[in-house]
């Protein structure tokens, strides 16, 4: 379920049941929800096992959900570029992208694009200047066009990496498990700035 709390007090204000999640056999996850706007109306985006969904934040009433395959999804829905972007869980991850202006139940075919290769289990994506950035578990850095879904550059530059990219200052940071920072300048082709 997702559940929102009076920061105040810590009294529950409403409880929404993740519907798709009664039939799965793994019925979690760990992917911390992202508030946007869009058209001046809020949207809490969440993602949980085979379902992605969008809420009113006020009362946890659905706006629109989209059912995936996977389960224990953990990187966070990022949104940029009018699109919701958001990876699909453990075993054959995918990252999709979809128009939040929908409602209701959406399908597959409603989505703007989706990718399976060098997607992360953990880390979450960063959207810098029309293209997202994304490190896989194995240190594979990818950068993609955010509108189409198409790479513009995909290498292998860390080693296992389960932080998510920053941006900041008008470059991405990337950390790995070993203590390695790698620094790049976002770009259509893979720039090392700084290895620390």
């Amino acid at each position: 379920f997702v559940v929102a709390l009076d920061r105040a007090t810590g009294q529950e204000r409403w409880r929404r049941p993740r519907a798709i999640a009664d039939r799965a056999k793994n019925r979690y996850a760990l992917s911390t929800p992202t508030l946007i706007e869009v058209n001046g109306r809020r949207q809490l985006i969440t993602v949980g096992t085979h379902i992605v969904q969008s809420l009113h934040p006020e009362d946890g009433s659905e706006i629109w959900r989209i059912a995936h395959r996977n389960y224990c999804a953990v990187p966070r829905p990022v949104f940029a570029d009018g699109l919701v972007f958001f990876t699909t869980g453990f075993e054959h991850p995918s990252l999709c992208a979809i128009n939040p202006n929908a409602g209701g139940e959406l399908t597959d075919d409603d989505l703007e694009w989706e990718i399976h290769k060098n997607v992360p289990l953990t880390s979450s994506p960063v959207v810098v200047d029309g293209d997202l950035y994304m490190v896989s578990d194995t240190g594979t850095v990818t950068c993609l066009e955010s509108k189409t879904g198409t790479v513009r550059w995909s290498e292998r530059l860390a080693k296992a990496t389960s932080a998510s990219p920053l941006y900041a200052d008008g470059k991405i940071y990337i950390q790995d498990e070993y203590g390695t920072g790698y620094v790049i300048k976002p770009g259509r082709k893979l720039q090392l700035l700084a290895t620390n």
